[in-house]
């Protein structure tokens, strides 16, 4: 078997390699700049065709869904493996779904469910994401690391700000109180999407044909798919689900700030963020760290490690719940419902409530030993079940790709 896995600097592209060295995968890395932030990057799609005229391949692979490589190797007739680590996902053009020569697999089960009944006929599969132990367990702290690092509570991640101070100029009275309303709804909802079944087409239309405008478009450039047909501002599309989206960003901005301050008050607690909140007075604001060098020891030196769900993964397992056990940290995370599923009830902590959540910190800071149980369970069950072997084996095996030894 002979993969060509397209390398565009996600965070699981370094383990993907390391896995596929590790099952004597033969396969060839294509790199070159796409903008993602388009439907269709012509220009990449016609680099990509020319690549592909005097080469073979068994499979395409990448992270996340890329629609010119959807639609390259359907016209070449080489299967095309996304694996998804984002939600939503930005799809283009549904059509491209319906490609035989199209398999895409997603952590996030909800979405997967909306595409199967969007896209009848093609392959979509609901395939949690994959952690690689060996890496983290040769992260070792040194004294001054663990000086450096070392906290109560620690969360990484971004606040979002309000996103719906950005749509401010283009909502009437009625739409703020509206939106307002769904979003306090959502805030207390864990595991389930409220806010799109309650958007109705007619409501979201109306809102999306008036926030279309160059003025909406240079706040958020660069942050949402648009399309790229012609160029001109006047093609330029606010995507299905645009509006979802800002309602979860505004959601995960009011939990992670309320949250983070509730805990600060009573614990030594830190924020890793691009974000530089002057609500927070009680937390420890730091920058970013590096994903895979700092993260890993900032998962290790917490005595306890927040994930705080955006709302757009609505049942699927966040990549920093899967980070931080893998590390042996300790997860208290929001409840999210392949999380309660797919790993031991024992092996991580889930809450339902801010309140919950504070009351479940006060816990396991009083009970050491109990603290250190569970992020064991939790590192062993990433260890035994949340491997990239086993992804691969089941991705390989729905398109049909044979001669790989998993058993390593």
């Amino acid at each position: 078997m002979r993969l060509l896995f397209f390398h565009w600097g996600s965070f699981l592209d370094e383990d993907i390699e390391e896995e596929l060295n590790r099952l004597n995968i033969s396969y060839d890395i294509y790199k070159r700049p796409i903008n993602r932030f388009i439907m269709m990057d012509e220009a990449f799609l016609e680099d990509f065709r020319i690549y592909l005229q005097d080469k073979s391949y068994d499979a395409v692979l990448c992270v996340d869904y890329a629609p010119p490589l959807s639609l390259a190797c359907h016209e070449k007739g080489i299967p095309y493996i996304c694996w998804s680590y984002d939600a939503p996902m930005g799809i283009g053009k549904l059509e491209y779904f319906d490609f035989p020569t199209t398999f895409v697999f997603t952590f996030e089960g909800n979405e997967c469910t909306i595409y199967k009944k969007l896209a009848k006929h093609a392959h979509i599969f609901h395939l949690p994401l994959a952690v690689n132990t060996r890496r983290y367990d040769k992260v070792w702290l040194k004294q001054e690391e663990w000086e450096l690092y070392e906290s109560d509570i620690s969360f990484i991640g971004s606040l979002y700000e309000n996103p719906l101070a950005s749509m401010g100029d283009f909502l009437t009275d009625f739409d703020k109180a509206y939106l307002n309303a769904l979003v306090d709804v959502q805030l207390d909802t864990y595991g389930k999407d409220i806010i799109t079944p309650a958007l109705s087409d007619m409501f979201a239309v109306d809102l999306l044909s008036r926030i279309n405008c160059a003025k909406f478009w240079n706040r958020m450039e660069g942050g949402y798919m648009k399309s790229n047909e012609g160029g001109s501002e006047k093609k330029k599309m606010v995507p299905p689900g645009t509006i979802q989206t800002l309602l979860m960003r505004h959601v995960a901005n009011r939990e992670r700030v309320t949250l983070l301050e509730l805990l600060g008050k009573r614990y030594h607690t830190r924020l890793y963020s691009y974000n530089d909140s002057t609500v927070l007075k009680n937390v420890e604001k730091y920058g970013t760290v590096h994903w895979k060098i700092e993260a890993p020891m900032v998962f290790k030196a917490s005595k306890i490690n927040l994930n705080i769900s955006l709302r757009t993964i609505a049942t699927g397992i966040p990549m920093r719940c899967l980070d931080i056990m893998g590390c042996g940290g300790f997860l208290l995370s929001n409840y999210q419902e392949d999380l309660a599923e797919l790993v031991p009830r024992d092996a991580c902590a889930m809450y339902g409530s801010m309140e919950e959540a504070a009351e479940l910190a006060d816990f396991y800071m009083r009970n050491e030993k109990e603290r250190k149980a569970v992020a064991f369970r939790g590192y062993i069950a990433m260890k035994e079940n949340f491997t990239y072997a086993r992804r691969f084996r089941t991705m390989f095996e729905a398109v049909g790709l044979k001669g790989v030894k998993y058993d390593r």
